[in-house]
């Protein structure tokens, strides 16, 4: 997913964007296939200047990703998950007017399904 949100950043005219991976192979990958600096080492990857965190992991990460996202005062997209307990807490620290974060559209949560 990661990949596919780098395409539609670069189709939106964005151009720059840091992509971090755990996986050694998927950043040199992105570096090479969308000219995208990338890093593996997570506290690295904090500390990179960006207004904003696309979270594009596996789901059971999201929370904590959106979670550090807050803490560190960055906006983010993520993936909609099934609330859970923590789902309040998340939205309590979302209660400040400089931190937006946003969630994916899922039809799992529409009413009309």
């Amino acid at each position: 997913m990661g990949k596919r949100r780098i395409r539609c950043l670069k189709r939106l005219g964005f151009s720059d964007i840091h992509g971090f991976d755990p996986r050694k192979d998927r950043c040199k990958e992105v570096t090479k296939k969308y000219s995208v600096p990338t890093v593996s080492n997570w506290d690295s990857a904090k500390k990179i200047a960006v207004d904003t965190w696309i979270i594009s992991a596996p789901p059971d990460h999201h929370m904590n990703y959106a979670f550090q996202a807050v803490d560190l005062g960055k906006h983010f997209f993520t993936e909609a998950n099934i609330p859970d307990e923590s789902m309040n807490n998340l939205i309590d620290g979302l209660d400040h007017p400089d931190i937006i974060g946003v969630p994916s559209c899922t039809m799992r949560s529409y009413e009309g399904v």
